[in-house]
């Protein structure tokens, strides 16, 4: 059998061009560098963007909506359409309105920021997203305009104090 093998191996080795190695070789790096992202989070920061998201999205809305604001990020952070990472999702332009308005995000109400870091492990660290039906996207009705063309391309999943939840079609 070891005869067998080597006989296989001398004869590989000798139809075998340098250009061959060379082609593996760089395959081989492109799957390695583009496998992972070289850039990923660690645990702490993506709560950390996530709280703040949850905060300045949603504080003022129930516990439920904050979850479920946290739920959409989740979503679009496991989808291939968007980043993959919390902060590459939530500092998407003119994806999230507290990122977009140009204002210096400031936790000026210590409490509700504690809520958003809870919230937000909650939201990583357990299957709660089960339950908003994989949305992706939320709207709340007193900023956004339910005529602009995106809006038009979703599945409505549920209305959750001023938000609305909806799922790509």
């Amino acid at each position: 059998m070891n005869k067998h093998r080597n006989k296989i191996a001398k004869e590989y080795a000798r139809k075998t061009k340098w250009s061959d190695f060379i082609g593996i070789f760089v395959i081989f790096i492109f799957s390695v560098l583009f496998s992972f992202d070289v850039l990923a989070e660690t645990k702490t920061e993506a709560v950390d963007w996530l709280a703040e998201a949850i905060y300045f999205e949603s504080r003022d809305q129930i516990l439920i909506g904050q979850i479920a604001v946290g739920c959409v990020i989740k979503a679009r952070v496991k989808s291939r359409r968007w980043p993959n990472t919390v902060r590459g999702v939530v500092h998407q332009r003119k994806q999230f309105s507290y990122y977009s308005d140009g204002k210096p995000e400031i936790f000026r109400e210590h409490a509700a920021h504690y809520v958003a870091v809870m919230m937000a492990e909650h939201v990583l660290n357990t299957n709660a997203c089960d339950m908003f039906g994989g949305a992706d996207h939320y709207l709340n009705h007193d900023i956004a305009n339910p005529n602009e063309e995106w809006f038009k391309k979703m599945a409505f999943i549920m209305k959750v104090d001023a938000h609305s939840f909806y799922k790509s079609k």
